[in-house]
């Protein structure tokens, strides 16, 4: 999605083209308005596709009208690389808030559809209307029948998915998602935040992997995530119908739900990532990973890529909860319960270091102030974390975290690139910030860390911005959370 974080410096451009300004008259300094206008509208259409790139929907058509000449790349599948109507970010704007988001996203995707490539459709409300025109499901049909050279498509869902919203909905959700996948089975279709409401019926995602199955939906699913809310009636249940998916490349799941066999025939057929949610549910459960999947005995294809990215939320974690795992990716400590103690930092290093690329933690807001325990050593912690992490990219640490810890980490870990945390939450001498020296040799002494410059986030910027794994599964936006969208 448009980041506020993203931005394309076209400085350097406009810096070339007067690089012997010194020596040829004829190169002046831009002065007027319209001089800025005129190589603004003259930049290389590559140079444009990547400004369009970070850009949202409507955007793209403000862009245009302002500079005219870049009306050849709207026209064009270059400027249309994405299309996604997440109205998240149009809140935001106000110059991008409307009344009619359905009928003015409807036309877009009427007028530039055929040159869309990746497609993604938030459905804000599964239940259907009298009036379907006025339902984010007429922006499923709208793809279906213009969207002719889609590579792949995704489908963000509301949370109040059910047996009976779905048989409502039959028509205008499954049939136009079929009709794509017959047009073009090489189109990729993602399922994200999948949330099926049946407490009452205690099958919950089974009752919805099978509908999905019956309407041969499922086998040409590519991402699933089914991991948000969901609820069974008792004891743990391995999901065998995740076999049926043989073009599933990416699964977001409850770690109960997977055992040894499960995981093999996914990793026979496409699977690549494996994010896996452990969570309250889990630990009531009593689920033991241990136990249900032994990962040493994975048997992977001759250069096949595997990655298995671990989420604890809500929950508390101890050391033997921490699996050994060769194809361990990332791992987030997210909202837990309890403290994060000496021992759980040194198991985490000791088991993962080996492997692990990324590790973020995470406090929510109803969490106690400090989320770490033995305070004393926790500088000499952080330092042991960072020496054994040996392939370590990316840190995130939402959370407080006092100076000295964060300084031995980065110092220590060889691999580190991406540090993100907060300015506001890092604590000296057990307070925030007092003044801008303290910031200032912060910086510093995390640059030198890093081997390139370096600062904190401030409040208003994006913290999950990593290149080393999908963020929309590894982190979830706590608005949505808080507007009840989970």
């Amino acid at each position: 999605m448009t980041d506020s974080t993203d931005s394309v410096d076209v400085s350097d451009g406009l810096e070339e083209s007067c690089t012997d300004s010194a020596q040829n008259t004829n190169c002046q300094v831009l002065h007027q308005p319209q001089d800025v206008e005129n190589l603004i509208n003259s930049l290389p259409d590559l140079v444009v596709q990547t400004i369009f790139q970070y850009l949202y929907w409507k955007e793209k058509i403000f862009a245009t009208e302002v500079f005219q000449r870049w009306e050849r790349i709207l026209e064009s599948s270059l400027g249309w690389e994405r299309f996604e109507n997440d109205r998240a970010y149009a809140h935001e704007h106000e110059a991008l808030l409307s009344a009619h988001y359905v009928l003015e996203e409807a036309a877009c995707i009427a007028q530039y559809g055929q040159y869309f490539s990746h497609c993604v459709i938030w459905i804000h409300n599964f239940l259907p209307t009298d009036s379907p025109v006025d339902t984010d499901f007429s922006i499923l049909k709208y793809v279906e029948l213009h969207c002719l050279r889609l590579k792949s498509l995704a489908i963000y869902h509301p949370p109040n998915l059910s047996s009976s919203a779905l048989t409502l909905s039959f028509k205008q959700y499954i049939a136009p998602l079929q009709n794509v996948l017959s047009s073009d089975s090489r189109v990729g279709l993602n399922f994200y935040r999948l949330l099926y409401s049946s407490v009452e019926a205690g099958t919950g995602v089974i009752d919805l992997l099978h509908f999905y199955h019956g309407h041969n939906i499922l086998a040409k699913i590519t991402s699933l995530d089914f991991s948000h809310g969901l609820i069974l009636a008792s004891g743990i249940q391995p999901l065998n119908i995740l076999t049926v998916c043989c073009s599933l490349r990416v699964l977001k799941c409850p770690v109960q739900n997977l055992n040894t066999a499960i995981v093999q025939q996914l990793l026979n057929k496409s699977l690549h990532d494996l994010y896996m949610v452990n969570d309250e549910h889990t630990l009531n459960l009593n689920y033991v990973e241990k136990s249900a999947i032994r990962w040493s005995q994975l048997v992977l294809r001759p250069h096949w890529s595997f990655k298995v990215h671990y989420i604890f939320k809500n929950r508390s974690v101890c050391p033997v909860h921490i699996c050994p795992n060769p194809f361990a990716q990332s791992l987030v400590l997210d909202s837990l319960c309890s403290s994060v103690s000496r021992a759980l930092l040194r198991c985490v290093a000791d088991t993962y270091g080996p492997t692990l690329h990324c590790m973020a933690f995470i406090l929510s807001v109803w969490e106690p102030l400090m989320p770490f325990s033995d305070l004393e050593d926790l500088a000499s912690n952080f330092k042991y974390l960072g020496v054994h992490m040996k392939q370590l990219q990316s840190a995130v640490f939402n959370l407080i975290i006092p100076s000295d810890a964060l300084i031995a980490f980065a110092l220590h870990a060889p691999r580190l690139t991406d540090l993100l945390v907060f300015q506001h939450k890092i604590f000296f001498n057990g307070r925030v910030a007092v003044t801008e020296d303290q910031v200032t040799d912060l910086k510093q002494e995390v640059s030198v860390a890093l081997r390139a410059p370096w600062a904190p986030i401030k409040l208003d910027d994006s913290l999950y911005k990593l290149a080393c794994c999908r963020q929309n599964l590894l982190f979830e936006e706590n608005v949505n959370q808080y507007e009840g969208f989970w």
